[in-house]
C-alpha cells in the first residue's frame, strides 16, 4: 500500500501536466477563435481528433452519491457530493447484433467512440487504444414492471490512477412508463433526462473492488454555452 501511494504521489504532477496538455490541445485544435466552453463536452473530455460527422455525442452531468473504497485505492480524490460530467460518443449507423425486435445491442471497437467521465479530481475513460463499448436498448422489457432500458457500458478503460484499474463504466437509464423508446433501433433515439425515470445511474467499478456511483441530472446531445459554463465552474469549485 505504501509503495502504491508513493507511485501515485510521484505520478500526480505528471498526470496534472498531461490533463492540462489534453485540455489545451482540445481547445487549440481549431484555427478559429472561440469560447472554450463551446468545445465538445465542456472542452475537457476530448481524447482523439474530432469525431466524424456521422458520430453522435451525448453529454451528461450529475452528482456522486456513493464511493466504496475500503482499501483507499482512490486516495480520497473523489467523494459523495462531488459534481460529475461526461460524454459518450457512438455511431448511430452501427448494426444491431441482437436478432430480437425488442432488443438492440450495438458494439463499438474503435476510437473516437468513447465514454469519458470527470468526477471529483478523477477522470474515468475508455482506453482509446482498445475500445470496447456496448450500447444496449430494451424496448418494453417485461419484468415486474414493464419498462424501457438504455445502457452504455465501456469495459476497456484507462487506469483511474497509476495501478488502479477500471473494470467498467456503466450508464443505466430506465423508464417505468415504457414510453422512452419507440423500438430497438439506435438511430434517432438520443436519450434525455426528461423521458428516463426513475433510474438515471452511473456506476464505475474498479479492478480491486472499489465502486463509484452517481445520479445523472442532465442528458443532452447538445447544451447552451451558459449551461456548459455553469457545470464547469461547479467542477472547479468542488476541487
Amino acid at each position: 500500500m505504501f509503495l502504491r501511494r508513493l507511485r501515485i504521489l510521484v505520478f500526480r504532477s505528471a498526470l496534472t501536466s498531461l490533463a492540462v496538455s489534453v485540455l489545451l490541445w482540445a481547445w487549440g485544435c481549431s484555427n478559429e477563435t472561440s469560447d472554450p466552453y463551446d468545445s465538445p463536452a465542456f472542452g475537457i473530455l476530448s481524447m482523439a481528433p474530432a469525431p466524424a460527422s456521422e458520430l453522435t455525442t451525448i453529454e451528461f452531468n450529475g452528482t456522486v452519491t456513493a464511493v466504496t473504497d475500503p482499501d483507499i485505492y482512490l486516495t480520497g480524490e473523489i467523494g459523495v457530493g462531488d459534481a460529475l460530467f461526461g460524454q459518450f460518443v457512438y455511431d448511430e449507423t452501427a448494426p444491431d447484433e441482437h436478432p430480437k425486435p425488442d432488443i438492440g445491442r450495438y458494439r463499438f471497437r474503435e476510437s473516437p467512440c468513447m465514454v469519458g467521465v470527470h468526477a471529483g479530481r478523477l477522470f474515468f475513460a475508455t482506453d482509446p487504444a482498445s475500445v470496447d463499448i456496448t450500447i444496449k436498448l430494451l424496448d418494453d422489457k417485461k419484468t415486474n414492471v414493464l419498462k424501457d432500458q438504455y445502457e452504455v457500458k465501456s469495459t476497456s478503460n484507462r487506469d483511474a490512477l497509476p495501478g488502479v484499474g477500471v473494470v467498467s463504466i456503466n450508464l443505466l437509464l430506465e423508464d417505468e412508463t415504457a414510453t422512452a423508446l419507440s423500438g430497438d433501433a439506435l438511430a434517432n433515439q438520443r436519450p434525455d433526462a426528461a423521458t428516463w425515470l426513475p433510474t438515471r445511474r452511473l456506476t464505475v467499478t474498479g479492478v480491486d473492488g472499489w465502486t463509484v456511483e452517481a445520479n445523472i441530472d442532465l442528458i443532452a446531445s447538445s447544451e447552451p454555452a451558459d449551461q456548459r459554463r455553469t457545470a464547469k465552474e461547479e467542477i472547479h469549485e468542488s476541487d
